[in-house]
């Protein structure tokens, strides 16, 4: 059966992948759920999946 709303999980993913653009998902917590090359690569992380799991204020340090 096919989405109802017309949105494809994997192409909505593969185009996210795809952006230039820095793109991340962060759950109710403000923890990264998702993140594409071009977010990570802002950061300087060559991995975007070493973000996944961290709290986007690990990216500033101490205030």
């Amino acid at each position: 059966m096919s989405d109802p709303t017309g949105c494809d999980e994997w192409a909505l993913k593969q185009a996210a992948d795809a952006a230039m653009d820095g793109i991340a998902i962060l759950d109710h917590e403000e923890v990264y759920r998702y993140v594409n090359r071009a977010h990570a690569d802002l950061y300087g992380f060559d991995d975007p999946e070493a973000l996944v799991g961290k709290d986007w204020r690990t990216l500033y340090g101490e205030s």
